[in-house]
């Protein structure tokens, strides 16, 4: 089991009451926002699990020489313990947390294969079990050939399934039964307030989190954004 994080750290961190942004965009895109209304109305009807990935190539590209290596990240005193792990699981488990409650048991899998340093994990299967009783599952890889950023996530509940995949940003997909359909965005709210299928990607949810942070900084009324208070406990 190992030692993530320094807990003395997270307690200094909990006395911290400036207002404080912490950059989990995929939770702020038009995708994930969505499918948390449809939880919370009850479309999918209750809720069972929260399913998907997070594949990238890198350290695939790396392990054929396709690309240089991975400087600084290979010294543990400035780029911590571990890599994918640290790095983009967490914007994973933050999304599915959003959607399917606090995790109160986590079972994490680490592979270090393609990997350039001992220290530095390249394939992650996170298993969470949620506060709400659905579960959670993701696979989270830096190490998965011929992927660019491939993020996607599923909620599946017991009478209909929603999946959304950043590389169809504006887009959630609705299955049920045997029959599926596609839902497009036409909310111009979030982020840059520009029309759908402007393409500016995660973009989106940095613009959105800055304006929600600015918002509550400046006393005025805001929407829930991803902060630093909770995510200590993630």
């Amino acid at each position: 089991k190992p030692a993530c994080v320094n807990l003395e750290e997270i307690a200094r961190l909990k006395d911290i009451r400036v207002p404080t942004a912490v950059c989990h965009v995929y939770r702020q895109t038009w995708g994930v926002q969505t499918l948390k209304q449809m939880i919370d109305a009850g479309e999918l009807g209750e809720l069972i699990a929260i399913e998907g990935r997070y594949w990238q190539s890198s350290a695939a590209q790396r392990a054929l020489g396709e690309t240089q290596g991975g400087g600084w990240k290979n010294d543990p005193r400035l780029s911590g313990k571990f890599d994918a792990f640290l790095d983009i699981a967490v914007h994973w488990a933050d999304a599915a947390t959003f959607l399917g409650g606090a995790p109160k048991k986590t079972v994490v899998a680490l592979s270090h294969q393609n990997a350039e340093s001992s220290h530095r994990d390249t394939h992650v299967q996170l298993q969470m079990d949620l506060t709400t009783g659905a579960r959670a599952m993701g696979s989270i890889s830096k190490t998965v050939h011929g992927m660019g950023n491939l993020f996607e996530i599923y909620a599946i509940g017991t009478r209909a399934t929603a999946t959304w995949s950043f590389q169809q940003a504006d887009q959630i997909t609705l299955g049920q039964g045997s029959k599926s359909q596609h839902i497009s965005r036409k909310s111009t709210e979030l982020g840059s307030r520009q029309s759908p299928f402007h393409a500016t990607g995660w973009i989106e949810g940095y613009i959105e989190i800055i304006r929600q942070h600015l918002l509550e900084v400046r006393g005025e009324t805001f929407k829930p954004y991803p902060s630093l208070s909770n995510h200590l406990e993630l």
